[in-house]
């Protein structure tokens, strides 16, 4: 059950929020309300209408689904340090909302541990009031993993996510020979780390795009890292970073082309 929560007047004065529609304001309102005490909440769209729009009738689950995409498209660009800003990220195949700086407008007395998986370390500023969960039991796991389940992507030993400095101009010209200094890159980060991995992969989509890669382009591609071959896994990657562009939904042709490279492996698997 969430706490009272704290309501900074700015937030009504904020020209970023302000941007948002009304609708859109009272969602983050209303995730905020519902948050824990590490600034996560469920983000499915069925929890999200029954907590915030329950007496609601004009609005739908697909309404609200919509309304929450459009909150993370448009707070993409804000500062990292932004106290409303929201995120996105996915365990296990549920989606939760994490406030990364909750702490600079609510500081509970006596914090509760979370019962949601943390987010991961990529999706996590590393200047925000928030840190990555303190690791771990002698399986290797953090104790809040074990509790809630989280998937191997989400599992890193504080101090072994080095940083990560890739240069792919020189194969931007070549689809293949991108695809395959990719994978030759994933290869070698994967086994140590697989947010490394998905760094390299974040830095691929920079220097080809020139812009960041946005949260529902990083929620398409994350849960494939574990899921797809690393051939399949990087000419996707590859294929959205360069003809994603433009696209009215990136996510979905994303999608799309990782549909389309595991139908093309199975068919040259076929006999």
């Amino acid at each position: 059950m969430p706490r009272r929560r704290m309501m900074d007047p700015f937030f009504w004065s904020d020209h970023k929020v302000g941007r948002l529609t009304r609708d859109e304001r009272t969602l983050v309102l209303g995730c905020i309300g519902h948050t824990d005490d590490k600034g996560r909440l469920e983000a499915n769209p069925a929890y999200l209408k029954a907590m915030i729009f329950k007496y609601d009738d004009d609005l739908d689950i697909t309404s609200v689904k919509e309304l929450r995409d459009a909150c993370l498209d448009k707070m993409q660009p804000w500062p990292v340090n932004h106290p409303y800003r929201m995120l996105l990220y996915c365990n296990t195949g549920e989606e939760y909302i994490f406030f990364p700086n909750f702490s600079a407008t609510n500081k509970p007395s006596h914090p509760t541990e979370s019962q949601l998986p943390s987010p991961p370390p990529d999706i996590l500023p590393t200047f925000s009031g928030e840190k990555p969960e303190e690791l771990q039991t002698s399986s290797g796991e953090s104790p809040s993993q074990v509790r809630s389940g989280q998937s191997s992507l989400g599992q890193v030993r504080l101090g072994q996510v080095r940083a990560v400095q890739e240069d792919f101009t020189k194969f931007l010209d070549s689809e293949k020979d991108l695809t395959d200094f990719l994978m030759t890159r994933l290869k070698e980060y994967m086994p140590a780390a697989p947010q490394q991995a998905m760094s390299v992969v974040k830095q691929m989509w920079r220097q080809v795009t020139n812009v960041e890669m946005d949260s529902s382009s990083f929620q398409a591609i994350f849960p494939k890292l574990k899921t797809c071959p690393l051939q399949t896994f990087a000419a996707s990657v590859v294929k959205s970073a360069k003809y994603s562009i433009g696209k009215k939904k990136p996510a979905n042709y994303i999608l799309a082309v990782f549909d389309d490279q595991m139908k093309g492996e199975t068919r040259e698997r076929s006999p």
